[in-house]
């Protein structure tokens, strides 16, 4: 494997991935401005960072296997534990690669080369109407307790109508 360390990045290729260089390929990871990312992508990413990563024209490496990293200080309010990366394709759609954030940059794993965005994204609020507050287990005690006291009742009714 070879490693190539740029300001915003870097990227480590495999033997697979090395064996698909013809020579001479300049490798790239560029910090892209927002009005420069494609209508595609720039929709769904708003103000997060889009990352270009690129070794010539090779966009494809087949069986070979890249690390990826880019430049990252988290934001105020945000969690390492909800950082993902969206891997873009031509007509915008995306795929999220899983990602670790070391204090200073995120590392994914890839075999295809295009635009990156780190995304922070919040896990889904819980359901209210899922929550289990413990209310509706009352109400089956609840209706619980009150059949059984009716049937005790309707027995003492019973028993001491028996008698008389």
């Amino acid at each position: 494997s070879f490693t190539f360390v740029m300001d915003e990045g870097s990227v480590k290729l495999d033997g697979s991935s090395i064996s698909s260089l013809t020579g001479g390929e300049t490798i790239t990871v560029d910090k892209v401005e927002i009005n420069d990312v494609p209508d595609v992508i720039d929709t769904k990413v708003g103000d997060r960072p889009v990352f270009e990563v690129s070794v010539g024209d090779i966009h494809d490496f087949g069986d070979g296997r890249l690390t990826i990293s880019l430049a990252y200080a988290l934001s105020v309010g945000e969690s390492a534990d909800n950082l993902q990366v969206w891997h873009f394709n031509d007509d915008g759609s995306y795929t999220i690669e899983q990602c670790q954030y070391d204090g200073s940059k995120v590392t994914f794993f890839t075999g295809r080369l295009s635009y990156f965005s780190i995304m922070h994204v919040e896990p889904p609020a819980d359901d209210p109407d899922d929550v289990d507050d413990g209310g509706s287990n009352m109400m089956i005690f609840v209706g619980v307790g009150a059949g059984a006291l009716v049937i005790v009742g309707i027995a003492v009714f019973f028993l001491l109508r028996r008698k008389a």
